[in-house]
């Protein structure tokens, strides 16, 4: 009965000596690669800025299309501006169209930054870089007068 106890206790502690064996150390990344995403990061932020500045002039265009449409449509009530509607009409249409466009342009711009963002994380979210690397890049982007 003793044998089998230490059998058994010798079983559990070589098991939990395995089970707690250390993992391998992480890759580190090189300086050039962690140099890279940052340079990555600072377009990705660049085109972000770009695109939420091409946003909001939309949104201004499709309010001020809205505005225009409801005060073209009080004054179609009017038989003596009928003239003046079909023209108003008519730009109002061409505006509609080029604001449609212009949203579907902004569209595929964002399911293209969206992918660019994506393909970054992917490369440089779990990126493990050694202290003096990250020093080093940081001191170095310092010195041009980016961002870290």
């Amino acid at each position: 009965m003793q044998r089998k106890f230490a059998f058994v206790l010798l079983l559990a502690i070589a098991g939990s000596t395995v089970a707690a064996a250390p993992k391998p150390a992480p890759k580190y990344s090189t300086r050039d690669e962690y140099r890279a995403c940052l340079d990555e990061k600072d377009q990705i932020d660049q085109a972000r800025a770009d695109f939420d500045t091409q946003l909001a002039e939309l949104e201004t265009k499709q309010k001020q299309y809205e505005a225009d449409r409801r005060a073209h449509g009080t004054a179609v009530n009017s038989q003596m501006k009928i003239n003046f509607a079909d023209e108003k009409s008519e730009a109002l249409r061409l505006r509609s169209i080029q604001l449609n466009e212009a949203s579907q342009k902004l569209n595929a711009v964002s399911k293209e930054f969206g992918a660019k963002i994506e393909g970054h994380n992917l490369r440089c979210a779990g990126m493990v870089v050694s202290v003096p690397d990250r020093d080093a890049v940081h001191k170095e982007r310092a010195k041009q007068g980016k961002k870290s």
